[in-house]
């Protein structure tokens, strides 16, 4: 990222955090000095400290089939590959990061294929608001299949967060093996991430055995939960015959928290996807 737009994120960012990074633009190890600032991001509501993005690693194009219910003719779906952005308390977590670019090119007749552009991966996707894959402390992952931890090759320095279960699995197994050198934290069952209520991680198993959704509280009080693969379409949280590779069990504690006044975003839907983009991506 150019030195200018970095400051320009950093500005940004002080007025919502207190404080204003400079860098020394002769200093090559990046170092920064730090300034006391007072006052607030113009609009932002006093004490306001996590915004949460939506993106997105390029789309699948599967058979309809394989993510809801059957239909008499199979036909081709293409779907959006999302990752989520929450700043919070000088923090920028990653729930998930997507898919990587595939190295061969696409057989037309997989049941699932990678469609990406160079500015489709984890890191372009950042930059475009304001990032680098650098800035990111940490990552929680929903499981350990390529669409959903891909990105992974992108980001070195962040803590990785996965659940036990989950690196048991064949995948997760795999995932540690080709990342040993990230900082992983591995949980084990629900887990507030950072103890204060906003960001916890909840087991939704039936796609993987460690299949976790993040369920989040923004800083108006909205509560939202994001799926991943625990719901791949809307129209499976109250239609079982729209279910595929996930459990009842698993559905049924989303639909609970639906039921509670908690906001669902499901892991692959093309048109929810849009509409909740245009819901929470204020910046």
């Amino acid at each position: 990222m150019e030195s200018n737009e970095k400051s320009r994120h950093l500005l940004d960012k002080t007025f919502r955090s207190h404080y204003i990074l400079f860098q020394n633009e002769n200093d090559k190890d990046r170092c920064w000095t730090v300034l006391s600032f007072s006052g607030n991001h113009p609009g932002d509501k006093k004490g306001a400290d996590m915004r949460f993005t939506i993106l997105k690693c390029g789309l699948i194009k599967t058979w309809y089939h394989l993510l809801a219910g059957d239909t008499d003719v199979p036909r081709r779906i293409e779907v959006p590959v999302p990752f989520f952005v929450i700043e919070h308390d000088n923090k920028l977590i990653l729930f998930d990061c997507g898919q990587k670019t595939p190295a061969e090119p696409k057989d037309e007749n997989a049941r699932y294929i990678a469609l990406m552009t160079r500015e489709d991966t984890v890191t372009n996707q950042l930059k475009q608001h304001g990032f680098t894959a650098a800035d990111v402390t940490h990552v929680i992952l929903s499981h350990a299949h390529g669409d959903h931890c891909g990105g992974l090759d992108e980001i070195w320095n962040a803590e990785c967060i996965i659940q036990q279960k989950e690196i048991e699995t064949a995948a997760g197994k795999k995932l540690l093996a080709h990342f040993p050198d990230r900082k992983w934290n591995i949980i084990d069952g629900r887990k507030d991430i950072f103890n204060d209520g906003r960001i916890i991680a909840v087991p939704t198993p039936g796609h993987t055995p460690g299949h976790q959704s993040l369920l989040l509280t923004l800083d108006d009080g909205t509560k939202l939960c994001c799926a991943a693969d625990a719901l791949y379409m809307d129209c499976a949280l109250d239609d079982e015959s729209e279910r595929r590779f996930t459990s009842n069990e698993a559905v049924d504690c989303l639909r609970k928290m639906r039921d509670d006044g908690i906001y669902i975003i499901s892991g692959h839907d093309p048109v929810s996807f849009e509409k909740n983009q245009s819901r929470f991506n204020k910046r």
